[in-house]
């Protein structure tokens, strides 16, 4: 059987693809993981650096949470963020409002609200991945 080549634009493509596919904002290494078996043999150097290229061309957000690695969303539509403080879980809020006398003309906006989320109030089991499966997936 013959080895099928995949070029960088189809790299970055299938990269873009499974950050729009996952609602989980996974980390640069959890990115790797997954494209690794989407196209296996794929470098880690060159899935950073998709990653970054995606993020310098606004097609992905590099999201920073305290001292944790950075995660990625190229979620399509305005929306926030809430981190949760106990599972380490980030979810998107679509319906936030923020009201305010602005200094100026908003063009671009990023907003992270932390507590503790649903799942951890009601479960005793206060893990990520006890959460995030099924968010993966929404």
């Amino acid at each position: 059987m013959q080895k099928t080549r995949v070029r960088d634009s189809e790299r970055m493509l299938i990269l873009l693809d499974l950050l729009r596919e996952r609602f989980d904002h996974p980390s640069a290494k959890e990115c790797y993981s997954a494209m690794n078996k989407k196209v296996p043999g794929v470098g880690r150097s060159t899935v950073y650096r998709h990653l970054a290229k995606l993020v310098k061309d606004g097609l992905a957000q590099e999201i920073r949470v305290n001292d944790g690695p950075a995660r990625y969303d190229a979620a399509e539509q305005t929306h926030a963020h809430f981190f949760c403080l106990k599972c380490g879980s980030m979810l998107d809020v679509t319906e936030i409002k923020i009201t305010g006398k602005w200094p100026g003309e908003i063009r671009e906006n990023c907003f992270m609200a932390k507590g503790v989320c649903n799942d951890c109030l009601s479960s005793t089991n206060n893990t990520r991945s006890s959460h995030v499966e099924k968010r993966m997936k929404k």
